[in-house]
């Protein structure tokens, strides 16, 4: 219930939020919680299709809609100086400058 309370108050805010571009600590956060809210609405979707029983619909719709709206509201959360500070964001190595969570370029 909190993260749809969350979820709903970032999607109202996103107009004001783009009108004024974030704070570069506001962003990360904002990012963040984002990306974590989607992480659990994966995961119980995940958790869904694992099950050993039949699932209704509605196991797999409510997080889908969730990871939906928890996406849009990172627009504007990627301000020039949000891949620096308290982040987690990934460090570009090698000539493609692509590179996994463990640092390996691909």
């Amino acid at each position: 219930m909190r993260r749809t309370l969350f979820a709903i108050t970032l999607i109202l805010l996103t107009p004001v939020i783009g009108a004024a571009e974030l704070s570069i600590e506001a962003a990360i956060e904002q990012r963040q919680t984002a990306f974590k809210a989607m992480k659990g609405d994966v995961k119980r979707i995940k958790e869904a299709m694992q099950a050993k029983q039949p699932t209704d619909s509605f196991a797999f719709s409510e997080p889908a809609e969730q990871i939906v709206t928890n996406s849009k509201s990172l627009l504007g959360t990627f301000v020039a100086g949000s891949d620096q500070g308290d982040t987690q964001a990934k460090k570009k190595s090698g000539k493609s400058g692509r590179t996994s969570k463990q640092g390996r370029t691909h």
